[in-house]
This record gives C-alpha cells, structure tokens and sequence, in this order.
C-alpha cells in the first residue's frame, strides 16, 4: 500500500527526470556532471540525449559547460595534433641511425599491439537493491572510463521479468509509458 505523498514524490521524481532527459540534448539549459575534483567534471556531458542517475547528478549552468566542454574540445584537438605531427616526422640521416630508429619502431609497434583499446563486461543485478548497483556501478566503472578524454562508451540494459500470475493492464501500460519516455529501442511483454 502506498500513501498519496509517495506516489506524488515518484510522479515528481518522473517529471524531473523526464526535463533532464528532454534538456540533456540541448547547450540551451545545463551540462551534467557526476563529480568534480581539482576543477575536472566526472561524466561530464553538454547537448548530448542522457538518462541522468538523479543520485549523484551535478547540473552545470551553460556558460560553464560550454567552456568546459570547449577546454576537453582542445585537448583532444592538441593530442589529435601531438599525433600527426609524430607520424609525418621523416628524417633523412645516415644508415647507422636508421637501423637504430628501426629497431625503436619494431619495439614500438609491440608495445602497440600489447595495449588494449577495447572494454566489455557484463553483470547481473539483483532487482531489490538495483538502484544502489547500478549507482555503484557508474561510481566505480563506468567514471573511470568517463573522465577521460576521447573515450566512446556504449551502455546497454537489459531488462527481464517473469510473473507466473501474469502482470495487469495498469502495470504493463505503466511500464510501456515509462520506457516510450526514457527512449527504450524496445520493450514488449508477452
């Protein structure tokens, strides 16, 4: 049983979360962070679509955002830079140094291939504590991977669940509303 000031807290919190999602596309309202330490944002994001976690957001007022986003912009434009500029540096010297330079490029090219460029991992949650999971998940992973500049990240969900009693219209039409607002690709029951 539920009181009239829970459901009215959880309508509120719905359409809190549905203005932050509507508003994370836009560089009109605010940028999200998830912390901030020695003046770098975690998880930073302006005017990119977001589901933000309300547990540890930090909104970020557009004149903010916009500069600091310009700042991570320039970084990676710098290391962008940094790179080309290694790869078209060619020196005509004489043989003994280009076979020394050949040796540091073969060293080089398996400590290439030795670095790891790609990530994936997959977990069970357990449905009574899941908020606090996936709260500790983003803590402890996915802003490791987040504070760094130039790192695409792909997050997918999965959601499953089984009533051997069946599940009403009101939850199923509630469950469907709340997945068509926060954006699910698909979500059926069956």
């Amino acid at each position: 049983i539920q009181s009239d000031s829970m459901k009215n807290g959880r309508k509120k919190c719905t359409v809190v979360k549905s203005t932050l999602n509507k508003g994370s596309g836009s560089k009109e309202y605010f940028g999200f962070a998830y912390g901030e330490k020695d003046s770098e944002y975690s998880s930073f994001s302006f005017g990119k679509v977001t589901s933000p976690l309300l547990a540890t957001l930090r909104l970020i007022e557009p004149s903010a955002a916009f500069e600091y986003q310009n700042k991570l912009d320039s970084i990676v434009e710098a290391e962008k830079e940094v790179n080309t500029k290694v790869e078209q540096t060619d020196v005509d010297v004489d043989p003994t140094v280009t076979v020394v330079e050949k040796k540091i490029e073969s060293k080089n090219s398996e400590v290439e291939a030795a670095i790891r460029k790609h990530f994936y991992a997959s977990i069970e949650l357990d449905s009574l504590v899941a908020k606090k999971q996936f709260a500790d998940l983003v803590d402890e992973v996915i802003l490791q991977f987040t504070s760094k500049p130039g790192v695409k990240m792909k997050i997918s969900l999965e959601i499953e669940a089984e009533s051997a009693t069946g599940f009403d219209d009101s939850l199923q039409r509630a469950v469907k509303e709340n997945c068509n607002v926060m954006k699910f690709r698909n979500a059926e029951f069956e």
